[in-house]
């Protein structure tokens, strides 16, 4: 009969099962309040966070994306996804389009920094996409997480907008793309149109996909950042 090491360990009395640390870290998190958040992709997903409800699925994408969706808590029906296989270049926005068109009856949102669909864009275009796709591109013009990245930036430092974050690209944002494959688009940017928007984005009455783009800048997701994890 085989053996289960973590079953035979917690069988011995001083490793017994305790989780009042665990309990003490919830308790204390939960009269933990964020301090106000500029627009970014930390308040993207603070404001998000309590406007999913019922069976929905999340995707995020990629390192930037799902970093911050770990400081807020997602209701549990929420079914959250992260495609980061190849950093990017996985296919984050084919994924969800997928997922839409298997679960017809939920609604399907992604969080997608600009890099990433720019990758993947060219799926917008297919034909019968479901009015239940919900897509959030963070243009913040360039890859932020490479410049939230500071090993990289002592040895790149100012060679990194043009090289690894490859900044200044699709300067017009995502727009004209967007409603030439059907899509019903909106932008945001600034912090107060936010919350409005999200409320339509989440609400399932549609009868188009949508696509949100919210227009952040590097000092603001650089702050939100620091608030979060510190310096």
């Amino acid at each position: 009969m085989k053996r289960n090491f973590f079953a035979d360990l917690l069988q011995i009395e001083h490793f017994g099962s305790d989780n009042s640390y665990a309990g003490y870290v919830l308790k204390m998190a939960a009269h933990y309040r964020y301090p106000p958040l500029p627009l970014s992709t930390a308040l993207v997903q603070s404001l998000l966070s309590v406007r999913l409800r019922g069976r929905c699925s999340l995707h995020l994408s990629i390192l930037n994306a799902y970093r911050m969706a770990n400081c807020f808590n997602f209701a549990p029906e929420v079914e959250v996804s992260c495609n980061t296989g190849g950093f990017g270049i996985d296919g984050a926005v084919s994924t969800l389009v997928g997922t839409a068109l298997a679960e017809r009856s939920n609604l399907c949102v992604g969080v997608v920094g600009d890099l990433a669909f720019f990758y993947d864009m060219n799926v917008l275009g297919l034909r019968d996409i479901p009015p239940n796709l919900r897509l959030i591109v963070i243009n913040n013009s360039g890859g932020e997480e490479f410049r939230l990245n500071r090993g990289l930036n002592f040895y790149v430092k100012d060679k990194i907008e043009p090289t690894v974050a490859a900044a200044g690209h699709y300067r017009q944002g995502v727009k004209a793309w967007a409603q030439s494959c059907g899509f019903h688009y909106q932008q945001v940017t600034s912090s107060e149109e936010l919350p409005q928007q999200l409320d339509a984005l989440c609400c399932k009455d549609a009868k188009r996909p949508m696509l949100l783009e919210v227009f952040t800048q590097d000092k603001n997701e650089q702050i939100a950042f620091r608030q979060l994890f510190g310096n």
